[in-house]
């Protein structure tokens, strides 16, 4: 299964939720039905209260008071569920903060996070994803993690500090693995589709816990056991609701788990990483549990291990056994695990990893790597470069290795620190633009003044940025997000407009630059990270669209308006066979970023499709070259396509 077909059943999966969310409505009311009908029942036996005709359940669901009921619990649990659905919005962030987290400031100096960070940084650089933000609950000694997320560019990954402090740094990377898994797998906005509508479910016994709470703070003998009576009743609905919830998280997530783990140990090629991590909750059965955040329960399903202790765990848990697990990646592992001493060994292993930490690791001949970036369509087909979309191999996250190696210290601590990413992402713009620098002793002036900041870029950074070649911009402007996200939205306003003058500042401007501010407008809109909704399920409701996006192709791939023309016709026959060419503004940008932002609301086998198109006119002189390869990229990132680099 490809990354298309992954994502389109990850969003059919939303119907199959929907169903089970209103089976469990369902189940829910029956059974508040059932015990107000018991009670009324026992009521009418009361000497003082006998009726000559007892009262059936059938007559009950058809009486008045059943109404009131079920319409006063429907309503608890619409408003539970819009509640959550509102604070969701914001994305994974929120879903972090939730479970008590904070975010892991990128240029910290904890030895730890930073191996954390640099682990994240690899893994996202060999998917094809931008760096996800890091957050860590402070709290929580246990080992445990999640990724959270509306979008596959947009996710979240939060870490306990027991993960941090218990885990080697292949048992780290193995669980980073199994996380990312879930991000290319689509299993994130199922997971927090999950999240809302149960909580609709949760919110009858939170409320029914809170009158209980309530009655010891009454005055009144005869309000306070009212109160607890009812916040009882509240609380066994609520304990309902949990259990039929928990049946349906079980239902749809559970197999997920074993697709996440087979991925970790494919991506990383090591089944001790994420087998040892899980060996160690496998020890001791509350090594994951999350102590200290209310939301545990609510979480569960998100994370790497049980969060909470679950009865009948068969039926109710929504991850496998541990030690299944463990079995399934490998049917030795666990005896492995069990037999020799491995406290010892991961002694040993730390030690090893320590001494080829990638934080430490001697610089490669930065050289010998960028001429790999040279011309690679001799070795690379269109087919080939279709299947790389979603695919996340072991050669990948060696490739991704090593470029971080080869990018020079100075220039990683530029794309984390708040106050020089900008700096960082305005140097690369000027460079692939071309752009005249005026070049002092020191600096080169930008031409644009930042406020609050030195209107200038050192440089000493142009020029390293210049010998790196055009193979690293796009891949520094990935680790540099995650810090320009953080800023406050006036800051991200200000940098988006700096951009945009660089962009249109001159006639000189190429499709690269049109893509990269395309780019940045996506991940740096005060909306990013929100949920996209699927709008356009077919290719009609976005023809012009696709007209647009490969004619402005066509105009950089072919030299003469014949043969831009005769390329366009050729790629555009498919997707509609009577198109002519589009009259596109004279603000390309514009119409680039309005062409591909609607493109982003089609379904991933639309999506498939126009990348497809992308792709034959990008290889229509038989090759690519690294500026293209880099183009195509960036177009795939704001489709929220992963497409991992050349290796």
């Amino acid at each position: 299964m490809n990354f298309f077909e992954s994502q389109e059943q990850a969003r059919r999966k939303t119907l199959l939720l929907l169903a089970l969310f209103v089976l469990a409505i369902l189940a829910t009311l029956l059974l508040v039905n059932l015990a107000c009908y018991l009670l009324v029942a026992v009521a009418n036996h009361a000497p003082h209260l006998q009726q000559q005709q007892p009262l059936s359940f059938q007559r009950w669901l058809a009486s008045p008071p059943s109404h009131i009921v079920n319409l006063t619990l429907l309503a608890v649990i619409i408003f539970g569920m819009l509640r959550q659905w509102l604070e969701l919005r914001q994305g994974g962030q929120q879903v972090a903060r939730m479970a008590g987290g904070i975010a892991v400031p990128m240029d910290t100096s904890d030895p730890a996070q930073k191996q954390l960070i640099n682990i994240v940084e690899e893994m996202a650089l060999a998917a094809g994803i931008q760096v996800p933000d890091i957050y860590l609950l402070p709290n929580e000694a246990g080992i445990n993690a999640f990724v959270a997320g509306h979008e596959v560019n947009e996710a979240t990954l939060a870490v306990t500090s027991g993960l941090l402090e218990q885990l080697s740094r292949a048992e780290v990377q193995g669980v980073i693995a199994h996380e990312f898994s879930h991000i290319l797998n689509g299993d994130m906005k199922i997971n927090l589709h999950l999240v809302a509508v149960l909580g609709g479910l949760m919110l009858l016994g939170d409320a029914g816990r809170f009158l209980m709470r309530s009655a010891r703070h009454t005055n009144s003998l005869r309000g306070a056991s009212t109160t607890f009576l009812a916040g009882s009743v509240l609380s066994i609905i609520g304990y309902a609701g949990l259990l039929t919830g928990r049946m349906v998280k079980a239902a749809i997530v559970r197999q997920r788990e074993y697709l996440a783990d087979a991925s970790a140990v494919q991506f990383t090629r090591d089944t001790s990483g994420i087998g040892g991590a899980l060996y160690k909750i496998a020890k001791n059965r509350q090594q994951a549990f999350l102590q200290h955040s209310m939301y545990a329960e609510t979480l569960n399903h998100l994370c790497f291990g049980e969060s909470v202790r679950i009865r009948w765990q068969s039926l109710m848990a929504s991850h496998p056994p541990i030690e299944r697990r463990i079995q399934a990646i490998d049917r030795s592992l666990l005896a492995r695990l069990r037999s020799r001493d491995y406290k010892a060994a991961l002694e040993n292993t730390q030690t090893a990893v320590t001494s080829t930490s990638p934080q430490e690791a001697p610089v490669h001949d930065r050289t010998a790597t960028t001429s790999q970036f040279a011309d690679i369509g001799s070795t690379t087909s269109e087919r080939f470069v279709r299947s790389h979309v979603g695919r996340f191999q072991p050669a990948d996250l060696a490739y991704s290795q090593r470029l971080l190696h080869d990018i020079p210290m100075n220039i990683r601590e530029y794309a984390h620190q708040p106050d020089q990413a900008a700096w960082l992402v305005k140097a690369i713009c000027l460079l692939q633009q071309g752009q005249a620098l005026t070049q002092q002793e020191d600096h080169a002036s930008i031409g644009i003044p930042e406020a609050g900041l030195e209107p200038r870029v050192p440089k000493q950074l142009l020029d390293q940025l210049a010998r790196l070649g055009c193979g690293y911009h796009f891949p520094l402007i990935e680790l540099a997000l995650p810090v320009l996200k953080r800023l406050p939205d006036q800051n991200r306003r200000g940098l988006l407009e700096d951009i945009r003058q660089i962009v249109q500042g001159t006639g000189n401007t190429g499709l690269s630059e049109y893509a990269l501010l395309a780019l940045l407008n996506v991940h740096l809109h005060p909306k990013a990270g929100h949920s996209v909704r699927i709008k356009h399920h077919k290719l009609d409701a976005v023809t012009h669209e696709v007209e647009i996006l490969i004619a402005i192709l066509c105009r950089f791939n072919a030299n003469t308006p014949e043969g831009q023309r005769a390329l366009y016709e050729r790629i555009i026959t498919p997707f509609s066979p009577a198109a002519q060419w589009p009259k596109i503004e004279q603000n390309t940008a514009k119409a680039f970023h309005l062409a591909i932002k609607r493109l982003r609301l089609t379904t991933p086998f639309l999506k498939a499709q126009v990348l497809a198109a992308c792709v034959e006119c990008i290889m229509s002189d038989g090759k690519i070259q690294t500026v293209e390869y880099e183009l195509l990229r960036v177009i795939a990132d704001i489709l929220d396509c992963p497409m991992p680099a050349l290796t």
